[in-house]
């Protein structure tokens, strides 16, 4: 979606890429954050896309098929494709047991990434299953309107939280 000559346009002033780590690929595997660029913003998804307990739960898979935006095949087809990133994902997280750690390694694999920014999305660090947001929709699905499980005074006393938080400080430091 980027036009021709805008990348280049971007670094020439200094401005970051965005850098997705469900966006960006090799051939059909995701893409090594470590090849990254420093004036990057490293994240998992976006508020257009699953939560990581959404993608891994394939909830957003059913959803769309609810909301007439997949037909059956196309469901099952992206179904067994994200078999394969699943896979892939779980072994980037070797030793996970929990999608809690799965998702914490996960954030901490593109934490290790050269990007000057990581970002962790909140909704990933509390492990809600509900997108954000789903382009294309208006009244369909509640848009924005999903209010956090937890208080933000309380938040730093989360499990899921506290774990995100300590797997991305562990490979980068203040």
């Amino acid at each position: 979606v980027v036009p021709k000559g805008f990348r280049p346009l971007m670094a020439e002033r200094s401005i970051h890429a965005y850098k997705v780590f469900f966006f960006e690929r090799e051939e059909d595997d995701f893409a090594d954050p470590a090849g990254w660029p420093r004036n990057a913003l490293a994240c998992l998804a976006t508020h257009d896309t699953p939560t990581f307990t959404g993608w891994w739960r394939g909830s957003d898979l059913t959803l769309r098929r609810t909301l007439g935006m997949l037909s059956e095949e196309e469901e099952a087809a992206e179904r067994a494709t994200r078999a394969e990133e699943r896979a892939a994902v779980a072994e980037l997280s070797a030793g996970a047991e929990t999608e809690v750690e799965v998702s914490a390694r996960l954030h901490a694999h593109i934490a290790e990434s050269p990007c000057r920014l990581a970002a962790l999305q909140i909704e990933d660090a509390l492990g809600i299953e509900a997108q954000v947001n789903v382009p294309g929709t208006i009244d369909e699905h509640p848009n924005w309107r999903s209010r956090l499980p937890v208080a933000v005074d309380v938040m730093a006393e989360h499990s899921g939280f506290r774990a995100h938080v300590a797997a991305m400080r562990a490979v980068r430091p203040r």
